[in-house]
């Protein structure tokens, strides 16, 4: 009975820590490792970019997107509701700027793959440099019997290097997670003219909706439409 429970347990946690690997349809260049998918009609241009290789694992990493449009002829509005998903042909939902302010995700690993953002430094690494101390002692006040005398205990390195990684580690997510929400998708207004009116974000399609299979993303920029699609494959 144990063994059973063992192993659904194991195939359990092995599912929900599983990884999908991304390849998209069409790509017109790259730019550090990101493909880049542009198209452009008579009145507008289209541009998606994709800089994750995988998405999944263990932290459930969402996928994320950067897209950009620019309208020629004509004044338009474009937010998240010009651009549609479907995942094997089934509509899904990215999340909206008050959806993912609420979500709290770790997005350190995201904007790392976009190249706006450097992983923390080890905490080792830091203590090194200031030249934290190994050995020190410091104030103990016990409770009972000894709560008025005072003794002191050992400093304690492994601790406190615990706990300057910690901080470390969520300085970084906070961080990279602000680089995310300003550069979001938000409602834009796309001006007439000739000149270059290009306006775009990140957009955030939580993991749990996302599946092995094809993901189409349909983007309508004023009276034109686009279609692209991504391939997500179980790794």
């Amino acid at each position: 009975m144990k063994v059973s429970i063992m192993i659904i347990g194991c195939i359990m946690f092995l599912t929900g820590c599983a990884s999908l690997a991304l390849q998209p349809s069409q790509i017109s260049s790259y730019d550090h490792g990101i493909k880049i998918y542009q198209d452009s009609k008579p009145s507008s241009k289209f541009q998606l970019e994709v800089g994750q290789k995988e998405i999944g694992g263990i932290e459930a990493t969402p996928l994320v997107l950067f897209v950009t449009v620019e309208s020629k002829n004509s004044a338009n509005t474009f937010d998240l509701s010009n651009i549609n998903f479907y995942m094997n042909d089934k509509e899904v939902k990215p999340l909206t700027y008050t959806e993912l302010k609420k979500a709290k995700l770790d997005l350190s690993d995201v904007a790392y793959d976009y190249g706006i953002y450097i992983k923390p430094k080890n905490a080792n690494s830091v203590m090194a440099a200031n030249k934290h101390p190994l050995n020190r002692s410091i104030i103990y006040r016990p409770h009972g019997i000894h709560s008025l005398s005072i003794r002191y205990t050992p400093y304690s390195y492994a601790a406190s290097k615990q706990a300057l990684q910690a901080k470390l580690n969520q300085n970084a997510i906070d961080k990279a997670n602000a680089l995310i929400y300003k550069s979001y998708l938000k409602k834009s207004t796309l001006a007439e003219g000739k000149t270059i009116n290009a306006k775009g974000g990140f957009v955030l399609i939580p993991y749990r909706e996302l599946k092995s299979g094809i993901l189409k993303v349909n983007v309508k920029v004023g009276s034109d439409s686009y279609t692209t699609s991504i391939k997500l494959s179980k790794l």
